[in-house]
Parts: C-alpha cells; structure tokens; sequence
C-alpha cells in the first residue's frame, strides 16, 4: 500500500497554482495518472520519486516514510527504490546496453534481459538504437534496481503504433511477472485501458475522479452506434460466444461475436464497427 498526501505551489506567469493531493494505491495494482498538461502528473510522480520535495504532506511505502514534512523525513531518490522511465530514455551514449544495465545495477540481469527482450542489443551502442529499442533498455534499466515501484512518465507517447503496442505488452509481462506496483502518466486512452486496472484524474491540481478505467474512460453508458474506426481493446470469452471491446473516441463500445470473427482479430487491432441487417460486425482494417 501507498500513501500520498502532499501539497506543492508553484507560481507562473499568470498566477500561483497550487497542486494538493490525498490518495491511496493498492500494492501490485498498475495505476495510470491522467490529466490535462500541466496538472501536475509529472510533478507528482517527481516527488514520490524524491526528485521534487512537496511543501508539506508525507508519502508512506509499504508502512515505511519516503517523505513526511512534520517528522523532518525526506529520503533521498537512491533510498527510495524506485524506477522511473521518462518520455526521453536518457541513457548513457558512449555505453553499450549491457554497460548502461551494469552501472545501475550489480545483480544477475539474465532475467531482466528476457523480460524486456533486449537480448540482441547488449553489445550495441545506444547512439545506435531506434526510439522503441532505446526506451526497452530504459525499461530494463529501471527495473533492475529491483524497485518497489516503477513510475512511468509518457514513455510510449513518441512512438509509431506497432511499437508502442509491442512495448505495452512488455510493460504488461514486467509488470506481472515482477508483481511491481506501476504509475503511469499517459494522455492515451486506449494505452490506459490496455494497461491499467485503475486510474486516477488530475484536474487543477486536485484528483477530481479515480476508479476503474473502463467506467471513467466510458462511463456507464454503451453507445448503440456503429459506424465508427477503433482500436481493439479486449477480447473475452463468454461461454461459445465472444465480448470485443473497441475505443471508439472517448467511448467505449462492446460486441458480442462468435468464436470465428474472434480467431480473426487480436487485441491492438484497428477495427471498423459497422451495423448489417441490425446486427453489429467487427471487421480488421489496414
């Protein structure tokens, strides 16, 4: 379990804004952190990494204080095991991968490597990686500091589609298979509904709504329509029958199909929803 409740002004060009925030995350739950820009997604997980230092407030760790105004606690980021993964992968240029992976971390990486996939870049120098294979090694490195939490800062948001979705499984796989607790600031809602079993909303400083992202993304109603492109988000077997789930917009749409139209498509798929004779159908395009 993690505890925050922390309080951080900042003054702008315009006026003071003030970041004030009380919450709760379930150990082993992978939360994502929405937002418009400039709420204050990137300086929360700043501060609970201990790169920022809020004004007042505590944040707890399994039972133990990162950070707490009034008992003068405030860890450094190397106490408070936690790996982070920025938008910009920020790796060492004149290392080669297996290099960037040893200077943070002394323990057996044969496992890390796997998770991650990186077995064909270890010899390689990181000036010669592409965006997804650079932030595949960000991801590596953060985790083999063994963390008891891996804080996620929009590190897919510059990649193509089929990267990105590649990417999303591995942080699925790590995250599971290690039993990490993972926050994750993304603008992406399909990438949120992939990923995360909840979410949290930042509005104005404040958490204005917090939940599971399938009722906040969608709310509590289905729309009827289909005449719409999507993405793939789920595939759930129901008995001989099929629920395709597809993000359409902001909204949420699901399909039941049999197993056939099911064998056909595959979570991540960009799809068209579209009505025949009264019945909806889920068609693969590009």
């Amino acid at each position: 379990m993690m505890n925050i409740q922390v309080k951080k002004s900042f003054v702008t060009v315009q006026d003071t804004f003030a970041l004030d925030l009380n919450f709760q995350i379930e150990a082993g739950s992978f939360t994502a952190i929405a937002g418009q820009s400039g709420a204050g997604k990137t300086t929360l997980l700043r501060m609970i990494a201990g790169l920022e230092t809020p004004d007042e407030g505590s944040i707890a760790v399994k039972e133990k204080w990162w950070y707490h105004s009034k008992k003068r606690i405030n860890l450094k980021p190397q106490l408070r095991r936690v790996g982070m993964v920025f938008q910009e992968p920020a790796l060492f240029p004149n290392m080669t991968v297996g290099e960037n992976l040893l200077f943070t971390s002394n323990n057996t990486l044969d496992n890390i490597i796997h998770l991650t996939d990186i077995q064909s870049l270890i010899d390689r120098k990181t000036t010669t990686l592409s965006g997804g294979e650079k932030q595949r090694v960000a991801l590596a490195r953060a985790i083999a500091q063994q963390p008891d939490l891996l804080l996620l800062d929009e590190p897919l948001s510059a990649l193509d589609n089929t990267t990105r979705y590649a990417l999303q499984q591995t942080l699925i796989k790590v995250h599971r298979e290690l039993n990490l607790t993972t926050l994750m600031v993304t603008h992406d809602q399909s990438e949120i509904l992939r990923l995360a079993d909840h979410m949290l909303i930042i509005d104005k400083g404040k958490i204005s709504r917090t939940g599971k992202p399938a009722e906040l993304i969608a709310g509590s109603q289905l729309s009827g329509k289909f005449q719409f492109q999507g993405d793939l988000i789920s595939l759930s077997a129901e008995g001989i029958l099929f629920i395709a789930s597809v993000l359409i917009g902001n909204q949420l749409i699901q399909v039941v199909i049999d197993k056939q139209e099911a064998a056909e498509l595959q979570v991540g798929d960009k799809v068209a929803v579209a009505s025949k004779a009264f019945n909806p159908i889920i068609k693969k395009i590009g």
